[in-house]
């Protein structure tokens, strides 16, 4: 019973602090608009993307856990959280569905399609405010987007080829989607295929954060 109650502490510890990497932000004004629309669902030739609401829990935990060590020390978030069942992995989905409800930050499934057009969760997009601390990276210019986007992808969409198709839904699906126009992506220098995907499609990173290994990328929507 001790370490059930431990366990919960730690896990309503871990989301307060998600919670303040989205209250911590600058130009939250920028970020979002009244007469905005969040991005609608998208079904692209090999990945689909859709929010994130109570009835994908128990898939997304499992996406997540799949393997937990290796998406934190890919990720360098931190992230996944250490999350012993299922009912916690329920509450970390309502605080993802209430932001996107409340409109202060979006969170997306994302599931790949093989050619059976058999459907599985393979990870989740974020599309999150600026975060304060981007202001003080040498060379970027944090002012000048409207919101970060991230990703994070299961072993088995990783694969080189996989990555390089997904990369190509997610920004087909924004450009259709987004009302944003200048999205900024921070991508841990730990997370080689993340890395190689972006210079593959043709991203140069525009500054780094050598104290936290990060490279920021610039993505350009619209006209």
């Amino acid at each position: 019973m001790k370490s059930t109650v431990a366990a919960l502490r730690l896990f309503r510890v871990t989301l307060a602090l998600m919670l303040s990497l989205f209250i911590g932000t600058a130009n939250a004004a920028e970020f979002w608009q009244s007469e905005w629309q969040p991005p609608a669902g998208f079904s692209g030739e090999h990945y689909e993307f859709a929010p994130l609401r109570e009835e994908n829990a128990k898939q997304f935990f499992g996406a997540y856990e799949s393997n937990p060590e290796a998406l934190r020390n890919r990720l360098g978030w931190g992230w996944p959280p250490v999350i012993p069942d299922e009912d916690q992995n329920a509450e970390l989905v309502r605080f993802h569905q209430n932001q996107h409800d409340a409109e202060n930050a979006f969170t997306y499934l994302i599931a790949s399609r093989d050619r059976r057009d058999v459907k599985r969760l393979v990870g989740a997009v974020y599309l999150v405010p600026v975060l304060r601390e981007r202001q003080g990276v040498p060379g970027l210019m944090a002012s000048q987007f409207q919101a970060e986007l991230s990703w994070w992808l299961t072993d088995a969409a990783r694969e080189q080829a996989h990555y390089e198709h997904f990369l190509t839904g997610l920004f087909a699906w924004l450009q259709q989607e987004s009302p944003w126009q200048s999205l900024l992506i921070p991508v841990s220098r730990a997370n080689t295929p993340a890395l190689l995907a972006l210079e593959n499609a043709g991203f140069s990173p525009i500054a780094t954060d050598n104290d936290e290994n990060i490279a920021f990328y610039e993505l350009r929507l619209g006209n």
